[in-house]
């Protein structure tokens, strides 16, 4: 009895640390603690779930997360003590993935299902589980089982909802689909295989079609689209087979019959295709009417002068709106825009006002103006942009979202000065760099923000990009044959497939690029008509001739905490002499782009 309340008594001195933030030393007490107890007490179970809640609060997200798991397997009642999100936050983190675990499917599609959950969040995660689930870790010499695939819902969540980053994965779900339209063709599809089919029809959204077909699919695709021009109402509930195998290759909206097909009502459809019509017919046809909607500030469309990169960067994101997302994550309380961001707290521009107004300044299809909105309070948001297309698809979200107070426009940032306004915030992230004079552009932001006021740039990083140049010359010399002429979509992903297959060493990135797997993405990737990169020294010589004081880069903490264990004396983390030692010995570091805070020197 006695060791029972000795252990009791350490569980509860464990908690009263975590209560009073002394949670590393708690988390050293609980693992003594777990030594100690019986696996058969439950209070082992209890331990456990308490240690990987604590190990979360400290980042150590595969210890947490394991723990958690392990506390789930013994007592399945104790997962009404956590809340699901706090689960999400370890395993969207993890770097190893427990094998064959029920629980862990559970959780994956339990994270895929949940409505407001970023589901590339756990694009690492599900392409570990997935190439060991498909036998491919070693090669694609596995023999499919297509019986078993279509059984596993997480495999389905996993294919209709997650881009997936990885080459060998992507040439697995190419030879799953011509099986599937192989199995449709001689007539062997039987109730078992729709599961499947409609996760690739849902996958073909997702990626936008750019998974290429070869000869024998491609002669059965237009056989089929040709047995089905004269579908009607009537006709629907015989053809919805065909239907759902189409939709694995091409979007309703493309159908022969799309005209009068749209007449119908989505409800008409049957129902195992009423979301494939809905995501690629009636929201593409909504699309078009809000776009045609839009208000417009250009005072010229001309392809003359300074505007003609304007109108050929327009006329791209017409074409292919970037990027296409689903939702905004796990929304937390909101917070003030300089608490958002810590390197603006002491920013003399946070006193004493009440409301913010804030420019996005190249806001594509919405999600950053959007991600402002729902998650920082007192701001008034203004988002503009040159492609009406990509203004569309965020206008849908906005109202699907219903955010009040975002406005969206078409507009050039090279006109900004004949609109009279004046923004506390300007936020221009991954726009000047694809501009053909940059500076203009940010003379343009400059001369609409207020004293004071901040500014948020993104341009890309000439180190990180290194490794795309030569596939990118390449493409522009097929870019600037005509620009979109030279330009259309199956060259595109012929020449992404040849990279697909290509076992180059030089094209290891590929296997991490997420980009790389949608046909907007990889546009904006490797074809864009127009980009500029630039060093850290290059953004010092541009903020000194602009008077600009540099306030910070936006990086993830454990980013920070490595720069600053590496140069403590940079107590701000603002010297861009080191930050340029920082990027050399980490050339990976900004990827995405150099994200930074500026404001004018007063």
């Amino acid at each position: 009895m006695q060791v029972e309340k000795s252990q009791g008594q350490s569980l509860k001195d464990a908690y009263r640390k975590l209560n009073e933030g002394q949670t590393r030393q708690a988390i050293v007490e609980l693992r003594e603690l777990i030594l100690q107890i019986s696996h058969s007490d439950p209070m082992y179970a209890e331990t456990l779930l308490i240690l990987g809640d604590a190990e979360r609060m400290v980042g150590e997200f595969d210890n947490a997360y394991l723990h958690i798991l392990k506390a789930f397997q013994l007592d399945g009642g104790l997962q009404k003590n956590i809340p699901i999100e706090t689960v999400f936050t370890c395993f969207a983190r993890l770097t190893i993935v427990p094998p064959n675990c029920p629980l862990v499917d559970e959780h994956i599609r339990r994270y895929l299902d949940h409505p407001v959950t970023i589901n590339r969040m756990i694009d690492g995660v599900v392409k570990c589980y997935l190439l060991r689930r498909l036998g491919i870790e070693e090669g694609l010499g596995a023999t499919i089982d297509m019986d078993q695939l279509c059984l596993d819902l997480t495999l389905h969540s996993a294919i209709s909802r997650l881009i997936l980053s990885n080459r060998d994965l992507e040439l697995a779900f190419l030879v799953i689909r011509r099986e599937l339209l192989i199995l449709s063709v001689e007539g062997n599809l039987s109730p078992l295989h729709l599961g499947l089919i409609s996760a690739f029809g849902e996958r073909g959204i997702l990626n936008e079609y750019i998974n290429p077909s070869n000869d024998r699919e491609r002669t059965c695709i237009n056989l089929m689209v040709s047995s089905l021009k004269d579908l009607n109402l009537e006709s629907l509930d015989d053809c919805k087979y065909d239907l759902m195998i189409l939709a694995m290759y091409m979007p309703f909206h493309k159908l022969p019959s799309a005209h009068h097909l749209k007449e119908l009502q989505c409800g008409q459809w049957p129902v195992e295709i009423q979301q494939i019509a809905l995501k690629t017919l009636y929201e593409y046809v909504l699309e078009q009417e809000v776009a045609a909607e839009i208000p417009s500030l250009l005072k010229s469309c001309s392809a003359t002068g300074e505007n003609l990169i304007s109108k050929i960067v327009r006329q791209q994101y017409e074409e292919s709106p970037y990027p296409r997302w689903e939702n905004l994550g796990l929304l937390k309380n909101k917070k003030t825009y300089f608490e958002h961001y810590k390197p603006l707290r002491n920013h003399p521009f946070s006193r004493g006002k009440v409301s913010f107004d804030l420019l996005v300044a190249g806001c594509g299809t919405g999600e950053h103006p959007l991600q402002n909105a729902a998650s920082i309070k007192n701001l008034n948001v203004i988002a503009i942009d040159l492609s009406r297309q990509s203004l569309a698809y965020a206008e849908i979200k906005r109202r699907k979202l219903n955010l009040k107070k975002v406005t969206f426009y078409q507009a050039d940032i090279l006109e900004l000065d004949q609109y009279a306004k004046s923004f506390d915030i300007i936020e221009s992230v991954g726009v000047l760099h694809h501009m053909e004079d940059p500076e203009i552009g940010l003379t343009k932001l400059l001369g609409c923000l207020k004293p004071n006021g901040v500014l948020l740039l993104g341009l890309y990083s000439k180190l990180a990009r290194a490794r795309f140049e030569g596939i990118r010359k390449i493409n522009q010399s097929i870019v600037n044959t005509g620009l979109s002429d030279g330009l259309n979509a199956e060259r595109v992903i012929r020449l992404r497939n040849d990279m697909l297959i290509s076992r180059e060493p030089s094209l290891d990135w590929v296997d991490h690029a997420i980009d790389f797997y949608s046909f907007s993405g990889f546009r904006d990737l490797l074809f864009h008509v127009q980009e500029h990169q630039y060093t850290i020294a290059m953004i010092q010589l541009m903020l000194n001739r602009f008077k600009l004081k540099f306030l910070g880069f936006n990086l993830a903490p454990r980013v920070i905490a490595k720069y600053q264990e590496l140069y403590p004396e940079d107590k701000h983390c603002i010297d861009l002499s080191t930050w340029a030692e920082f990027e050399e010995r980490f050339p990976d570091t900004f990827l995405t782009m150099y994200n930074f805070h500026c404001s004018k020197v007063t």
